[in-house]
């Protein structure tokens, strides 16, 4: 994609936590050329979302998250659905931002796949559904996201204490009732 008019063109590289990436921009900030359109539209929403090499602009980072969102962006999904979450320069609307989440996490997005799981697990926006968020867990641990990692390692310690605690409890009400019928039905 490139515009007849590049007499004002800049070269400018822009960095972000995605990578770096050249970006084609006029005096009116118009995006002129680039490698992978997606990923350039989603780093200069970021740029403004961020204020980095840009001044901060809410408003343009949503114009450009969309458009980096109907050219099937990840991580453009994540971030706008972190800042419909937030309310970070738009109206908070945790279940839109959950649809994002979830848009994002079905491209395999790592930490959509983190940030859905968290509102399915906790029932942020969505219903509680712990299954379906420890298999998205689960999914993005596999993609190296840290804090899934760390989750998982958590509900695993929590599932042995019960275990453990609920054979304990069963045990004394054992010996305290002691009834042999009790026993069974527990065994049983």
């Amino acid at each position: 994609n490139v515009f007849k008019d590049t007499s004002s063109l800049k070269l400018i590289s822009i960095p972000c936590h995605v990578s770096k990436f050249s970006l084609g921009i006029n005096n009116s900030a118009k995006i002129l050329r680039f490698s992978d359109e997606a990923v350039a539209i989603f780093n200069y929403a970021y740029e403004f979302q961020y204020g980095t090499s840009v001044s901060m602009d809410k408003s343009e980072a949503v114009k450009y998250y969309k458009m980096a969102i109907d050219k099937g962006d990840a991580s453009a999904m994540s971030n706008y659905g972190h800042m419909l979450e937030t309310g970070d320069g738009v109206e908070v609307n945790k279940s839109e931002a959950v649809k994002y989440y979830k848009m994002s996490a079905d491209k395999g997005y790592n930490w959509a796949m983190n940030n859905y799981a968290n509102k399915l697990f906790y029932g942020e926006g969505i219903a509680v559904n712990k299954s379906e968020a420890i298999k998205y867990y689960k999914m993005a641990a596999e993609k190296g996201n840290k804090e899934a990692i760390e989750k998982l390692k958590t509900l695993q310690k929590w599932r042995n204490f019960n275990t453990v605690f609920y054979a304990i409890l069963i045990w004394h009400t054992i010996l305290y009732f002691g009834s042999v019928h009790f026993k069974k039905r527990l065994i049983i």
